[in-house]
C-alpha cells in the first residue's frame, strides 16, 4: 500500500514567513531611530508617543518604568527639570534580525554647569517598528 506524503517546498515555507512576520529593514530602524532622537531634542511629547508601543519600556540608571504614558511622563519630567537638554548622536549600530539599534549618544544637559553624559542607548522595535523599549546606560 503506497502513502501519498506531502512535500514542504523549502522556497515558499520561507516566503510564508517572510510574509507572516515582515521583517524591517535596517533603513526602517535607523529612520525610526532618526524620529526618536529628533522627538526627544524637539521635547516632542506628541511625537515621541507616536513612535512608541502601547507596553513600551525605558530603563535607565536611575529609572524603570513600563507603558506609553508612564514613559511619556519619565520624558516630561526630564523636560521639565533640563528644558534646556539635547542630545547628540555619535554613532548607530543596527542589528535587524533583533530589531535593535545601539547608539552612542552624548547628552548634554545645558544646565548652569555645563554638564554632560555619554550614554549608550539600546532601542528594541516591535515587527510594526514601533519602539519596545529603550535602555540607557551612562558611561
Amino acid at each position: 500500500m503506497r502513502t501519498s506524503r506531502k512535500h514542504c517546498d523549502a522556497a515558499s515555507t520561507c516566503n510564508s514567513l517572510a510574509v507572516a512576520f515582515q521583517m524591517s529593514s535596517e533603513a526602517d530602524l535607523i529612520a525610526k531611530t532618526t524620529a526618536y532622537f529628533t522627538a526627544w531634542n524637539r521635547h516632542d511629547i506628541d511625537a515621541l508617543r507616536a513612535l512608541f508601543s502601547t507596553h513600551v519600556e525605558l530603563h535607565d540608571w536611575n529609572l524603570r518604568v513600563t507603558g506609553k504614558e508612564e514613559v511619556m511622563k519619565a520624558n516630561a519630567d526630564i523636560f521639565d527639570a533640563f528644558p534646556n537638554v539635547s542630545i547628540d548622536v555619535v554613532d548607530t549600530l543596527a542589528c535587524v534580525s533583533k530589531r535593535a539599534v545601539t547608539c552612542e549618544i552624548v547628552v548634554y544637559l545645558n544646565d548652569a554647569a555645563n554638564a554632560t553624559l555619554t550614554v549608550v542607548d539600546v532601542l528594541r522595535f516591535t515587527e510594526d517598528t514601533e519602539i519596545s523599549s529603550v535602555r540607557a546606560y551612562k558611561l
